[in-house]
């Protein structure tokens, strides 16, 4: 495995070089074949790719915010990815856990 390939899992946002430098996020990793599928919007269309893992970027610019963090979870819900889901829950900070689960007990 290079470099690369150890710091990436699932849900992080990574910069897609061949793609003018687009940004995605991964959906799937490939430990065997060194890859891993990415989802992002490519002219105005959503896309899936496979892609090396050492030819991705860690894009570190990017901040979500608590909106874009809930987006993502409704996405994980909605392909009933329950791992994806469970890695993306691991990765709420602990000040945004008590807020995203009051709103989400409050509504009916």
């Amino acid at each position: 495995m290079g470099e690369n390939e150890l710091l990436f899992e699932i849900g992080d946002w990574v910069r897609i070089p061949h793609r003018n430098n687009s940004i995605g996020f991964i959906t799937t990793i490939s430990e065997i074949n060194g890859n891993c599928r990415i989802r992002t919007q490519f002219e105005g269309k959503e896309n899936h790719l496979w892609i090396d893992l050492d030819k991705l970027y860690e894009c570190k610019e990017l901040a979500l915010e608590k909106e874009d963090f809930d987006e993502i979870i409704h996405l994980a819900l909605h392909y009933g990815d329950q791992q994806w889901f469970d890695d993306l829950h691991a990765r709420i900070p602990i000040f945004l856990k008590d807020i995203f689960f009051n709103q989400k007990l409050t509504r009916s």
